[in-house]
Formats: structure tokens, C-alpha cells, sequence
């Protein structure tokens, strides 16, 4: 009985592990960050090496705080006026694959 308790939590513990992404597993145009108020007038996004990156999305669901993962180029025309500002392909808790 031990032994299969044993296999059910590695194997628990190994999905758990693969479903983490580091800053270095994440698509090349999404960022990982936490919701701030900063933006004047769009959403704001705070990366963990400090840089600013704002947008405009639906954000039900989402709060001040939140981490998400927003992914898409960088806009060429925006309202937003601070930080980088992202043409959103998408947003989510996790980043895409």
C-alpha cells in the first residue's frame, strides 16, 4: 500500500513541476508580471526585473495583484503613452505553450 501511495505523490509532484514556468520556459513575446495600478490609462504589468508594460483588455476575471502572463508584440501605435506598451495576443494565468 506504500508503494503505491509512494508512486501516486512522485507522480503528483512530477506534473506539478512540469506545470511551473520560469521566466526562461515562456514564449519570446510574453511576459510574466503582476497587475498594477500604474497605468494613466491602461492596464499596467510589473515583470519581476522591474520593466513596465501596459495594455488594454477585457480584465473580468482579474485584480490588482493577479500574476499573468500577457503575451504580444509591441504595439506601434497606442493610447497608453507609458512603459512598453503590448498589442495583446493574449492574457492568462499561465503562459501559453
Amino acid at each position: 500500500m506504500a508503494r503505491y501511495i509512494f508512486i501516486a505523490v512522485s507522480g503528483l509532484i512530477t506534473v506539478l513541476v512540469s506545470a511551473c514556468q520560469t521566466s526562461t520556459n515562456i514564449p519570446p513575446s510574453c511576459h510574466i508580471g503582476i497587475l498594477t495600478k500604474e497605468g494613466a490609462t491602461c492596464q499596467a504589468l510589473r515583470d519581476d526585473q522591474g520593466r513596465l508594460y501596459t495594455f488594454y483588455a477585457d480584465m473580468t476575471g482579474y485584480k490588482l495583484g493577479d500574476e499573468v502572463c500577457l503575451c504580444g508584440p509591441e504595439a506601434q501605435m497606442s493610447f497608453c503613452g507609458q512603459g512598453t506598451v503590448i498589442d495583446v495576443a493574449y492574457l492568462g494565468k499561465t503562459c501559453p505553450k
